[in-house]
């Protein structure tokens, strides 16, 4: 650190144990009905959130919020897919869903 003319430096211990572990992920997605279907209305999107919970009870909610002004970029630490982008697409790295049609088999999402 510095000040005017005068400054002050000390070494830092760099640790390389996780010090607060994750224990849980919960990825939200608004729109699901009786458990596991997706209901809504087609070419809409819908934005979900991701809530991370470390060991310590710190609770890290909404992930996704790009309003929030993390300090990582949600597309470093989640990655989204779903196993048929035609029938419900994740439209960006904050994981917006889009649902592009209506389908009678199963399509699995996953962050």
């Amino acid at each position: 650190a510095a000040y005017g003319t005068l400054s002050e430096s000390v070494l830092l211990p760099v640790l390389e144990d996780v010090i607060d572990p994750i224990v849980s992920i919960t990825w939200d997605i608004p729109g699901l009905v009786a458990g596991n279907t997706y209901r809504d209305v087609a070419n809409s999107t819908r934005a979900t959130s991701v809530d991370v919970q470390l060991k310590s009870g710190i609770l890290w909610r909404n992930l996704t919020d790009s309003s929030m002004g993390a300090w990582r970029s949600v597309a470093e630490l989640i990655g989204f897919n779903s196993s048929d982008p035609a029938i419900i697409s994740i439209e960006n790295s904050f994981g917006t869903l889009q649902l592009r049609d209506n389908w009678y088999l199963g399509v699995s999402l996953h962050a």
